[in-house]
């Protein structure tokens, strides 16, 4: 579903649509500065924490990275960083715990502020107890847009509009 969402895959069956708009009639780049997609497993290239952060917007100040960095939960992480923004994130983003990676690769999206975010299982290699608390905080940092949060927990989505069961 997140892969047709961006148009990485296309429909099998039915219709995807954007505002009435087949997802196909949209060119995919286009698609993409619209939809922003948070992988289970997100992209980080091996260079900064900084540079990372810049893929969502190339102009961003080191404050405005800071700030997205707090939003997303990482602020205490960065400030016991030594090479803050600086820093290596590792091939992969190796030298960052899953959840880390995570929340890097949802401030990098907060940071471009895609109108619509879709989060495909954010908390999938955390336990429960790691998992809420992300899921809580993601649902917090993105509530002014709209949101796609797909997930195989049902806890702590009390805070969402609705939720559809697919089989």
């Amino acid at each position: 579903l997140a892969d047709v969402l961006v148009r990485f895959l296309p429909t099998d069956a039915g219709d995807a649509m954007l505002d009435g708009v087949p997802l196909e009639r949209y060119e995919p780049d286009d698609l993409r500065r619209i939809v922003g997609l948070v992988e289970q497993r997100p992209h980080l290239f091996d260079t900064t924490l900084a540079e990372n952060l810049r893929i969502g917007r190339r102009s961003a100040s080191d404050a405005e990275l800071a700030e997205v960095l707090e939003r997303a939960g990482l602020a205490p992480w960065l400030a016991g960083l030594p090479d803050g923004l600086s820093a290596e994130v590792g091939a992969m983003g190796t030298r960052l715990s899953g959840g880390q990676r995570q929340r890097v690769a949802v401030a990098r999206a907060l940071l471009a502020d895609f109108p619509i975010l879709v989060l495909d299982e954010p908390a999938e290699h955390l336990d429960p107890v790691a998992a809420d608390a992300m899921t809580a905080d993601l649902l917090a940092v993105t509530e002014r847009r709209s949101t796609l949060l797909i997930t195989h927990r049902l806890t702590g989505l009390e805070r969402v509009d609705e939720i559809m069961v697919l089989e």
